[in-house]
């Protein structure tokens, strides 16, 4: 069965003339960490004085025309630039190549990030990922149940 998923996925894809490559699995686990961790770093920089997610979601509702429009300005520019930074962070290609290339574009960005997903065996991962936690789960109930073999 592994084999057969292994043949399937590709060790690299060029998109728009940028390679990009299959990660290790050390890389693969930042990346996770990385992706995990980027909400939380947006709403850090677009809140630099609320130190609590709850605390700067909760400014949200206090917002008032002016303040609005400071907040989307801040949005227009953080997210993007992070956002290409956290591709630039999965596929090795440099943030600026990514924001200055013609030949990318947006659409080229979406191409990229496919290309990393497919490389990187990303959906399979999550499918075996599930399979694997619904058999803990089970082998914890059956534990937990006592084995009545």
């Amino acid at each position: 069965m592994f084999g057969s998923i292994k043949q399937s996925i590709p060790v690299e894809q060029t998109v728009h003339g940028y390679a990009v490559k299959r990660m290790p699995l050390g890389a693969y686990l930042r990346a996770l960490q990385t992706l995990q961790d980027f909400p939380r770093d947006v709403v850090a920089q677009m809140f630099p004085d609320k130190t609590d997610l709850g605390k700067a979601l909760e400014s949200l509702r206090s917002l008032n025309r002016d303040s609005m429009i400071d907040l989307l300005l801040k949005a227009l520019t953080v997210v993007p630039e992070r956002a290409v930074g956290l591709v630039a962070e999965l596929t090795g290609i440099p943030a600026d190549t990514l924001l200055n290339d013609p030949v990318i574009g947006l659409d080229g960005i979406a191409e990229i990030v496919n290309a990393w997903l497919e490389v990187n065996g990303a959906e399979n991962f999550s499918r075996a990922a599930s399979r694997s936690a619904k058999t803990i789960k089970a082998l914890a109930a059956t534990l937990k149940n006592g084995y009545k073999g």
